[in-house]
Order: structure tokens, then C-alpha cells, then sequence
């Protein structure tokens, strides 16, 4: 009986001994695969022999993707046409009245230097000068006068570009927007208006030219699109608004306001 016994016990040993090196041998193969699995479930090694699949489009390298990037230097110039709105208010209108210009901004050139970040801002410096041709209404002794004038307007400033959409593909990878601030001189030239002992004549003198200047500080937004000529350069147009003011804290303030279309070519 207990002959039977030990050799039924050692027969179940070297079952489980058996067993036990299978299930190792499983678990093994299972690490293998980098299937990670702690069990001892039985995977097939031809199931575990398969390469992991990898999805390439999830990689972006953006060196290499983006054909068109804003990097480095950045240079912009820019033509703009438009309208000029300016007001010179006095508080004591009996001693020097209000003088205002309304015209067209003809021909305005600016140029901006700066850098590039990260294909998204473009900061920079600008310098512009300008003129322009309108009416200029003010008053001389008592009586209104309108004259037919030139303007002229110079520009400096600092402002930068946001360009929000980074992917090239996309029909909007071309918007952008603006932000500039700075100091405008304005003014308008005018033939000087005399009069005689006897009454009042109003007479163009062609010698004698007299200047109304209407100096500001002022702040433009824009917005506007852009194509892509070349590897770097880009041609665009923008609307933009700009609003000019100064304030003396006592007597005078002056009112600017101008819209404009500008093309622009920028690296």
C-alpha cells in the first residue's frame, strides 16, 4: 500500500514539474513578445513573433513638413492708400477755432525691420512717410475758410504680426493679424490767405505758405492675407484703422483717424 502510494506521488511530482516548466516556457515567450502579460495563458510563438505596427503620420518634424516658415529675419514693405480724418480743437474758440482736414492719404511708403517667433509673431521696428491731398477748413479773423491742401504724414513705431494658423495645408495658413503703436507727425501745407485795408479779400499768395501741424500719438490694428512667392517672400494686402490722439491737459487735443488698404511685400 504504501508502495502504491509513493510511486502514485512521484508520478503527479513529475506531472507537475512538467506542467509547472510549460507554463514557464509560456510566460517567457510571452515576455518575448512584449505582450506584458503575467499570466500563464498559452500564446501561439507565431502570434507573438508579429511586429508591433507603427502609425508614421502621428510624427511631425516641422523642419522638414513646413515648406513655407516664418524664421529669422524678418522685412516688410508696404504701400498703403486711404482716408485721413484730423481735428485740432481749441477750448477758446474766440482766440484760435477749430481747425479740421478731411482727404485721401495718396501715396503713404513704410518699412519694417525685425525678427520672426516661432512661425506664429513677427516683432518689429517701422518708420513711414506719406502724403496726401483734401479739404482744410479753419477760420481767419472771424471768417470761415476752406482751401484745397496737401498733407503729409511720417510715422514711427514699434508692433508686431500674429500669425495664428500654423498648418501650411490649411487655407488659412495666410491670415494674420496686427498691432502697431507709435508717434505720427501730421500736417497740411496751405497757401497763405491775406486781405487788404478795405474789407475783406481773400487773395493766394504763392510765396507765402503757412503749416497747421496735428502731431499725435497713435495706435493701428489690421488684418489681412498673404501669399507665398517664393520660399520666403510673400506678397499681401491688409485693412487696417488707425486712431491718433493728443491732449495738451489744457486747451488743445487733436483727433486722428485713418483707413487704409495696404500691399505689402515681407521675408
Amino acid at each position: 500500500m504504501i508502495k502504491k502510494v509513493f510511486a502514485l506521488s512521484f508520478l503527479a511530482l513529475i506531472f507537475a514539474a512538467h506542467a509547472y516548466a510549460w507554463d514557464m516556457g509560456a510566460y517567457v515567450e510571452n515576455a518575448r513578445a512584449g505582450e506584458g502579460i503575467s499570466d500563464s495563458t498559452f500564446v501561439w510563438k507565431e502570434e507573438q513573433a508579429q511586429p508591433a505596427t507603427v502609425d508614421s503620420s502621428m510624427a511631425f518634424d516641422k523642419n522638414k513638413t513646413i515648406e513655407h516658415i516664418r524664421k529669422g529675419f524678418y522685412f516688410s514693405a508696404g504701400y498703403t492708400f486711404g482716408h485721413v480724418t484730423l481735428n485740432d480743437h481749441y477750448e477758446d474758440d474766440d482766440w484760435n477755432p477749430d481747425q479740421t482736414y478731411n482727404g485721401w492719404l495718396v501715396c503713404y511708403f513704410d518699412v519694417r525691420l525685425g525678427a520672426h517667433i516661432a512661425n506664429i509673431i513677427s516683432i518689429y521696428g517701422t518708420l513711414g512717410i506719406g502724403v496726401g491731398t483734401g479739404d482744410y477748413e479753419h477760420e481767419y479773423k472771424g471768417d470761415p475758410i476752406e482751401d484745397d491742401v496737401t498733407s503729409i504724414k511720417g510715422v514711427a513705431g514699434v508692433g508686431f504680426v500674429l500669425n495664428p494658423f500654423r498648418n501650411e495645408k490649411s487655407p488659412l495658413y495666410g491670415l494674420f493679424f496686427g498691432l502697431c503703436g507709435g508717434v505720427q507727425a501730421e500736417g497740411v501745407e496751405y497757401n497763405y490767405k491775406g486781405a487788404t485795408e478795405i474789407g475783406i479779400i481773400y487773395h493766394t499768395d504763392p510765396n507765402i505758405a503757412e503749416h497747421d501741424n496735428f502731431h499725435n500719438f497713435f495706435g493701428r490694428i489690421e488684418a489681412g492675407y498673404e501669399w507665398w512667392i517664393s520660399k520666403r517672400w510673400r506678397l499681401g494686402t491688409a485693412f487696417n484703422y488707425t486712431f491718433g490722439g493728443y491732449d495738451d491737459g489744457s486747451w488743445e487735443s487733436i483727433t486722428s483717424h485713418t483707413f487704409g488698404l495696404t500691399i505689402r511685400l515681407a521675408h
